[in-house]
């Protein structure tokens, strides 16, 4: 990860960590990074790359509000009320800070909220300035450092469309790629 951060910093490149697990995503942003910030004498920007289905959809949760709320179980219904009070608070839209709501009794209920590139509608869309989706991809844009998952590195592949333009892209646990690959492609 040192010489990831000294070269991304020297060349204005980015460099990619690609970990076969989104907990091992958040390990490197959540303790190694922040640790090596404190250690360092580079000023470098990190951020973590999710899949779109992680992320809240503001024009799906305004479609709730405004009227779908009859296609919810009960359990989905029940659980509404912290969703909507984090949708308000949250920074980034990310499911994984989402606490406090039972996905276990309302299984569907991310299924609401979340939205898929067939459904997104990209700068048509009236919530487009505040995009978590695409503010997740301006920072990887700006980022020296972009942390990603295998299966993401593997969709980008495909789509070109989420990773920033890289020359360099480090794989941890690399003895995962066959299988991940195989899947994806």
């Amino acid at each position: 990860l040192v010489p990831a951060i000294q070269y991304a910093v020297e060349n204005d490149c980015p460099v990619i960590i690609s970990t076969n697990t989104k907990n091992l995503q958040m390990q490197l942003l959540d303790k190694d990074i922040p640790f090596l910030r404190e250690h360092l004498d580079y000023d470098f920007r990190a951020t973590v790359i999710k899949g779109r289905t992680n992320y809240l959809c503001l024009r799906k949760l305004f479609a709730v509000i405004e009227g779908a709320l009859s296609d919810f179980s009960m359990d989905e219904f029940l659980q509404f009320p912290a969703v909507f009070h984090w949708a308000f608070t949250t920074e980034t839209g990310d499911r994984s800070e989402l606490t406090g709501v039972d996905f276990g009794r309302a299984r569907g209920l991310w299924d609401h909220l979340q939205t898929t590139g067939d459904e997104c509608v990209g700068r048509r869309c009236r919530f487009w300035s505040k995009c978590f989706i695409f503010k997740m991809r301006r920072e990887a844009l700006a980022a020296h450092v972009a942390i990603t998952n295998h299966a993401l590195v593997f969709s980008d592949l495909l789509q070109k469309a989420i990773l920033p333009k890289h020359r360099q892209i480090i794989f941890d646990e690399a003895h995962n790629i066959e299988s991940v690959a195989t899947d994806h492609l």
